[in-house]
This record gives structure tokens, sequence and C-alpha cells, in this order.
């Protein structure tokens, strides 16, 4: 008896080493994973190779629907920085294009006068004014709602502020001085100092604070060398950036609920709308750090940035439905329209900056089975009809900065259209790639010659809070003016002016 619990508790001793060894791999070499893999292994080393972004060509399994199914690490992970990487490969007609749209009478409007007279003071004493603002968020924040009366709100602060740089740079066509300045100062004062959750809980300033970082950052590191410093301030502001950038976690910095769970996809829009879930951590801040670690990370050749902000593009795309909708932005009641018009923008980044790299996005396919391009079709139909929105944004029983969710339903259109402060013709530009590949029909909505307003008369705004870089000049500087020519008419004109910048580029 006894030498037979012996080896009963021999046996079981085995068994548990092996699970524990099986579950601890740390210290294995990508070789020994890979080789575990290929020969055939558990579904921990599968776990394992692609926790680590290996590509071990996995043996195909059977799935519980019987289809045969293979076990990739994710594509994006194999993804590195060129030596050799730049944004436009064609600069003079990225230039071209910077210059088309700029706005000599972007300065004139009552708004933006008081914007100017009071920004760069706002801005330059970061930290001060976003405790003002955390101070009076309820009052201040109907400035941003869809309601017709938004302007009487209207207050210069570092919300407004940061939306006036953001379209001052475009209008100019060129990197204000004042910004040049306050990227210093911001570096020299720490002007970014993330909150507690405590501290964020009584009063919210991380998400100004992430705004403004995540937002000039990115702008940053596209007009890199128009930021002439001397080395010393150079080096300053890369290593304040870099320090900050690396330091953010969107994906689970909360003020008050949980952090969005990519498992609980289908339930994250009741989560939202009863306050269980804090959207933050899968909404507009997140997409604001993925550009700017992407740009950030590649235009420094720092790998550590540049990882961040393909984490977070894996993380974003768990959080779109069966259907190609972004959840998170959907359930926003009244302003669900005006969050999920900025959809293309973002898409239009992404698929641009990650076409530098050699990878076309539109084909990537997100958790759900979805590829990008099936979820850049949906951001057309939702154009062309807001209601389809409806079933998330009517999760939210009350007014949304101000706003009943009822009235979402009242709105035609190119009134919900309207109040977002978007149009057709900016979601055509700004997925211009997937237009030109999937939808040509759609082409005659945009034109290479910038038009300041659309057929309707309103104002196409192409920069603002959200981003300070748009996805078109980056789409034109590296597309060839023969294709460019097949969905859009050229005239003869335009067709002399791009074969000369091509020419003066080389």
């Amino acid at each position: 008896m006894k030498a037979g619990f012996r080896y009963f508790c021999f046996i079981c001793a085995s068994l548990l080493a092996t699970q524990v060894f099986a579950q601890d791999m740390s210290g294995w070499s990508d070789k020994t994973v890979c080789r575990l893999v290929k020969a055939r292994g558990g579904q921990e080393h599968i776990d394992e190779a692609t926790k680590r972004g290996l590509d071990c060509a996995a043996p195909k399994t059977k799935t519980s629907s019987g289809k045969s199914n293979s076990a990739k690490a994710n594509p994006l992970d194999a993804l590195t920085i060129p030596d050799n990487w730049q944004l436009a490969s064609n600069q003079a007609v990225f230039d071209y294009e910077r210059s088309n749209i700029k706005d000599s009478e972007f300065g004139y409007s009552p708004r933006n006068r008081a914007l100017e007279s009071s920004c760069f003071e706002i801005m330059s004493n970061y930290r001060e004014n976003n405790l003002y603002l955390a101070r009076n968020q309820n009052r201040l924040e109907k400035m941003s709602s869809v309601a017709d009366n938004a302007d009487d709100y209207f207050q210069p602060t570092v919300d407004t502020c940061l939306d006036y740089y953001a379209q001052l740079a475009g209008a100019k066509g060129t990197t204000p001085e004042d910004l040049k300045k306050l990227f210093l100062i911001w570096a020299k004062t720490n002007a970014f100092v993330f909150q507690s959750k405590a501290t964020e809980q009584k009063l919210s300033q991380n998400y100004q604070i992430i705004s403004a970082l995540t937002v000039m950052a990115a702008y940053y590191a596209v007009y890199y060398d128009e930021f002439e410093y001397t080395p010393d301030e150079r080096e300053l502001v890369d290593n304040y950036l870099t320090k900050k950038l690396l330091s953010i976690n969107t994906s689970r910095r909360t003020r008050e609920g949980k952090p969005c769970n990519p498992k609980r996809v289908k339930s994250l829009a009741r989560d939202q709308g009863n306050g269980n879930v804090d959207a933050n951590t899968c909404g507009s801040l997140v997409w604001k750090a993925t550009v700017s670690q992407l740009l950030f990370g590649l235009r420094l050749k720092d790998e550590s940035v540049f990882r961040k902000g393909i984490e977070n593009t894996k993380w974003q795309f768990n959080f779109f439905d069966d259907e190609g909708i972004f959840i998170t932005w959907a359930t926003k009641g009244a302003s669900s329209m005006q969050y999920t018009g900025d959809l293309p923008t973002f898409l239009g980044l992404l698929t641009e900056i990650y076409n530098t790299l050699g990878y076309n996005l539109m084909e990537h396919q997100i958790p759900n089975g979805l590829t990008i391009k099936q979820v850049m079709d949906k951001q057309v139909d939702i154009h062309y009809d807001h209601m389809l929105l409806y079933k998330y944004a009517s999760n939210v029983k009350n007014a949304y900065k101000g706003v009943d969710t009822k009235e979402f339903s009242s709105w035609d259109r190119d009134e919900s259209l309207d109040l977002a402060g978007t149009s057709l013709h900016i979601m055509a530009r700004e997925m211009a790639r997937y237009i030109d590949t999937y939808r040509p029909e759609l082409a005659h909505l945009r034109d290479l010659t910038y038009k300041r307003v659309d057929p309707r008369g309103r104002n196409i705004q192409i920069h603002g809070s959200f981003h300070a870089v748009e996805p078109y000049k980056i789409y034109l500087s590296n597309s060839s003016v023969e294709n460019i020519c097949k969905t859009i008419k050229c005239s003869k004109t335009l067709l002399k002016k791009f074969e000369a910048l091509s020419v003066s580029a080389e």
C-alpha cells in the first residue's frame, strides 16, 4: 500500500510539474517555441508564439465547426521600421496639397479672433488652465454638443485652443511660430502630468492632457523638419514626447467604471450606457494615441513607441460589431453621428501609415472576421443613413451634452451630417485610397482642387481637436498621377502641375 501510494504521488507530482513547466515559457527561445508549434505542440505553444508575434506556420487544426483553421500571429506584429522610411514618396505633391487647403480668411471670425488673442497664454500655462476646464466641465463641454446654440457657451479653453492650433496649422500651410515655442515650453515645464485615478475621479484632467499630447505630437512627427530647434532643444522635445507617449496607457486608464473588455464586445453598448465601462479606454483617446505613437515612432525610428502604436491598433479593432459599426462611438446618444463622423479620418490615417510600411490595412482582418475594407463599407452606409447607429445611440437614455437622444431620430441625413460637422465630401477625402480602390463610383464626391465648402454651402473642416494631420495629403503623395486620374477628372493644367512637381521632387 505504501509503495503504491508513493508511486501515485510521484505520478501526480510529475503531471503537475509538467503543467507548470508548460505554462511558464518565458525562458524559452523563439526557435524552441516555433519548433514545438511546427511539431503539432499544444495550444499553449501556439498561444505563446502569438504573444511573441512569431509566425511559426502553425499546423492546421480542426475547429469546433469542423473547418480547417491555421493559428497565425497577427501580421501587424511582424511589421518593423524600415531604415529608409518616409511618409511621402513625393514631397512636392504633399506640399502642393498642403498649399491647396490654406485658408487666408481663417482668423477673421469673432471666435477665431478670440482664440488668437488668448490661446498662446492658455496653452503656455497648460496645467493651470486644464484644471480650470476640469472645474467647469459641465458648463464648458456644451460648446462641442450638437445643439444649435452651442456657440452661446463658447469660451477659450485648452480644448478649444487645441482645436484652434490644429486648424491654424492647416490654414497657414506652415507650422505656426506659436507651436514651435509651445513644444519647448511644454517640455521645460512638464506640462502633461497624468493624474492618479483618485484625482481623476474628482476632477477629470487626463482626457485633455492625452488629447493635447497625442494630437500635437502627431503633427510634430509629420512636420518635424519645420521645428527649427538647436540640437539641445531638439533633444529636449524629442525625449519629453518619447517619455510621455510611452507612459500613457489609454486602454487601462479609467476615470470611472471598468476598462473596455474585448471579451465583452456584445455587451459594450449596454455597459457604456449604464456607466459600468469607461468609454475612453476604447474611444477617442486610443485613436489619437495610436496615430501619434505610430507616426512619432516611425519618424524618430523608435521601436518602443512604434510598438505601442501597433498594440493600440490591434486593441481598437476589437470594438467593432459584426456589421462594422464602432460601438464605442455609436453609443453616444444624440452625438453618435458626431463621433462616428471622425472614424473615416482615423481609418484613413491608419491605412496611409501602414501603406508606407508596405502593408495593405484595408485587407487586414479584425477579430470579428471583418476586413477593414468592410468596416469602411459600413462607414459609407452610415454617412448615407445615420439611423444605422440608432440601435446603439438609443442606449443613452439621458440627454448627452444637453441634447436628447430622441432628436437623433428626427433628423434627416443632411441635418445629421451638418450637426455632426461632417459630410459625404469629407468622408470621401479621408478614405480616398479606399474610394479609389473599391468605390470609384463615389470619387465624384471629392476633387483634387480643394473646395472649402460643399455644394450645400457647408464648411468642410479637415483638421480639429481629434487630428491635426489629414490622410488625404499622405495618400496623394504616395499615389501615381496615373492612378489618381483614373477616378478623378484631371485637367491639362493640373496634369502639368503634377508633372512639374514630380520632376522637382526628384
